[in-house]
């Protein structure tokens, strides 16, 4: 059986001993990577990659109604004003 988001986030931090505040998720999807992670605490970045789940490239009316993430990105090399 495979576990939910949250779950599964909860799992990989308790596995690295770190609280969900200190740390930080990276993802393309505001459905399935930044919304858990944002319930559980953690910090977020939406990294825009053009695919067909980027909220740039869906209406607006499939993503207004979930929260925005902490900071959004194009590329990886912008992460490093995140942290």
């Amino acid at each position: 059986m495979a576990l939910a988001a949250k779950e599964f986030y909860f799992h990989c931090l308790e596995k690295m001993k770190v609280k969900p505040s200190e740390s930080m998720y990276v993802g393309d999807r505001i459905d399935k990577d930044i919304l858990p992670a944002r319930e559980i605490g953690m910090k977020t970045v939406l990294i825009h990659r053009g695919g067909k789940y980027d909220p740039i490239k869906r209406e607006r009316s499939l993503t207004q109604n979930f929260p925005k993430a902490d900071h959004e990105i194009n590329n990886l090399y912008e992460l490093f004003a995140c942290i």
